[in-house]
C-alpha cells in the first residue's frame, strides 16, 4: 500500500551506521520539493531529485574516532523502488512518498586522520565507505484540535 506523499518542509534524518560524525547532517534537515503542479497543504510536492536537500550534494567534512583531524566524503542516497509512485508522474518524474528506512553511503574522498603518537605523520583512515540509515520524516503543518 503506498504512503503518503513528500512535501516541502518535510525532514530526512541520517543515522551513523558506526562512530563517524558528519556535523551537516547530524540533525534533520528539510525537503525542498520541485514538483510544482502539485500541492499538499500549500506545500509543492517532492519528485525525483528531490531526494536530499541541493546543499548536501557537494563534498562534507566528517570525523570518525579516533580520526578526529576531519575529513571529506560525497553522499550517496538513492532510495528503493518504494519511495516513488509507481504510476502517477509530474513532468516525468515519480513522486516521492514516505517509506520505510532504507542505508546510504558516505564515501570518503579525503581521509580523516589520526593524529599521530609521537613526530610521525597522521594516521589516515583506512575505511572509505561510512553508512547511515535514512529516513523520511512527514510534518504536520496545522496542528489537529480535538474536541469542540
Amino acid at each position: 500500500m503506498p504512503g503518503p506523499l513528500l512535501k516541502t518542509g518535510d525532514l530526512i534524518a541520517f543515522i551513523p551506521m558506526g562512530p563517524h560524525v558528519c556535523p551537516p547532517i547530524i540533525a534533520p534537515l528539510p525537503l525542498l520539493g520541485k514538483g510544482t503542479k502539485m500541492t499538499i497543504a500549500n506545500q509543492i510536492v517532492c519528485v525525483e531529485g528531490d531526494e536530499i536537500p541541493e546543499m548536501l550534494k557537494a563534498p562534507l567534512p566528517y570525523i570518525s574516532p579516533p580520526y578526529v583531524i576531519p575529513g571529506m566524503g560525497k553522499l550517496e542516497v538513492k532510495p528503493p523502488a518504494n519511495c516513488y509512485t509507481m504510476k502517477i508522474k509530474l513532468a516525468g518524474k515519480k513522486i516521492m512518498m514516505l517509506a520505510p528506512p532504507f542505508q546510504a553511503e558516505f564515501k570518503v574522498t579525503v581521509p580523516a586522520m589520526q593524529p599521530p603518537p609521537g613526530p610521525a605523520p597522521p594516521i589516515p583512515d583506512s575505511s572509505l565507505t561510512k553508512k547511515y540509515m535514512v529516513q523520511y520524516i512527514p510534518t504536520i503543518l496545522k496542528p489537529l484540535v480535538i474536541g469542540t
